[in-house]
């Protein structure tokens, strides 16, 4: 069964029969009965896992719920009201600890939260892992932000794994503290991938001990493109990121779209060409020099990203002298295998990929993740591809209102509500998520 996978955008819409976001799966409350009340003595328990994740996620929550005390002024009015301590509890305790904490596309992100008040008020969060966990804890504080809240049950999990957010540090440098900012934001959306795009035209934006010359003659300080990722930050962003239940998939673009940083290895002898007259595409040279420099690259990136995925592009690719198809497509295999076969890696690429895939003898479609930004998704999933729908009609925010394909938005968007009413784009339904 083929897994279609869908990215999620970062908009924030009211739901106007829940406070939770995004809208979980299930849920039902008792307005019929006392509403229960959080105090600065509330606590997060775990019954059955020392996870450090889980531990450090108790702290972080806890704040959380420090400073919605420290603005509401709600007292609760009877003491078997108050919930003073969350349990949470992991179904599979007999699993090791390492699989508990495995972050992929396959972890389960399903929880259940049931909050009930009796003699004594209960609230108890059970998931399969302490990253479906960290879901249920989200959204204990997003339903006591005023300080109380409805007795209530919630079962609740992504509809598509694939909850993701690009962000191209390939054209602009990000800081480190940006990025914890946005995967803060991310968690508390529950979104689970942060697509990496860590080059572009202006830059290879990870330092490379193989080649330095990546960052140290164009990303100084002073410079018009200042700014790299040593790969100590790379550990730290990855560390931060699965700690809030993130997975981060990076993506260096290949073989084109590289006229900076690929100038930069031609300029200083590294066996790499690009082909004449064009900025933008590596050539495929006889004696493979190009593909050697490029896989000794792509294997010191792998080691600083844990995720099984790896994107390695292929977008907007063109082929001007010595270039030619079939020089430019046997790279591209040679690109593909090498993240399979040497790097142990899924591959994941732009719409083109589909066609480099296509021409590859005994390759299985499914393992082959399309980030489709364009066309039709049903045609590659019909070819048996596993697919991240990020089509530009809904997702691509690159004008000011975003890219809006209505004729009275072109060609720089559409400014306010007209500019953002294709933000919206729910492949499940409604509340689909």
């Amino acid at each position: 069964m083929i897994t279609f996978f869908t990215a999620l955008l970062l908009c924030f819409i009211q739901h106007t029969t829940a406070s939770i976001w995004p809208p979980p799966r299930h849920e039902t409350y008792r307005h019929d009965l006392p509403p229960l009340y959080i105090t600065s003595s509330t606590r997060f328990v775990s019954t059955t896992s020392s996870s450090p994740i889980l531990t450090a996620a108790f702290q972080r929550y806890n704040l959380i719920l420090q400073r919605y005390l420290e603005t509401t002024n709600r007292t609760p009015p009877t003491l078997h009201a108050v919930l003073h301590n969350v349990t949470v509890i992991i179904v599979s305790p007999q699993q090791a600890l390492d699989n508990l904490e495995k972050l992929s596309g396959n972890t389960s992100f399903r929880y259940n939260l049931t909050l009930q008040s009796a003699a004594t008020a209960t609230a108890t969060i059970t998931a399969d892992t302490v990253f479906g966990a960290m879901h249920g804890l989200e959204t204990f504080v997003q339903l006591f932000r005023h300080g109380s809240s409805p007795v209530s049950h919630i079962r609740d999990e992504p509809k598509y794994q694939w909850r993701g957010l690009m962000l191209d540090v390939g054209r602009r440098f990000s800081t480190v503290s940006m990025i914890q900012t946005l995967l803060d934001t991310m968690a508390s959306l529950k979104m689970s991938v942060l697509h990496f795009h860590a080059s572009d035209y202006c830059r290879w934006s990870i330092e490379s001990k193989l080649y330095p010359q990546l960052h140290m003659s164009k990303l100084q300080p002073g410079m018009k493109d200042a700014g790299y990722f040593t790969q100590d930050d790379v550990r730290h962003i990855v560390s931060y990121a699965k700690e809030r239940g993130i997975r981060v998939v990076p993506e260096f673009d290949l073989p084109g779209h590289v006229y900076q940083w690929a100038q930069t290895l031609v300029e200083t002898n590294t066996g790499l060409t690009v082909c004449s007259g064009t900025d933008v595409t590596i050539y495929n040279d006889p004696a493979e020099k190009s593909f050697h420099v490029l896989h000794a690259l792509l294997g010191e990136m792998t080691s600083l990203f844990e995720d099984d995925v790896f994107h390695i592009g292929m977008d907007e690719v063109v082929e001007p002298l010595p270039c030619t198809s079939n020089g430019t497509l046997k790279l591209k295999q040679k690109l593909l295998l090498a993240m399979q076969n040497d790097f142990g890696k899924q591959v994941m690429g732009w719409n083109p990929i589909a066609s480099v895939a296509l021409s590859l003898p005994n390759i299985s479609h499914s393992n082959i993740i399309i980030n489709s930004y364009m066309g039709s998704v049903s045609t590659f999933v019909k070819n048996g591809f596993t697919v991240v729908d990020s089509s530009s009609d809904h997702w691509y925010l690159t004008h000011p209102a975003g890219w809006d394909q209505k004729v009275e938005c072109r060609p720089a968007g559409c400014s306010g509500p007209a500019g953002w009413d294709m933000c919206w784009y729910p492949p499940g339904g409604p509340l689909g998520g």
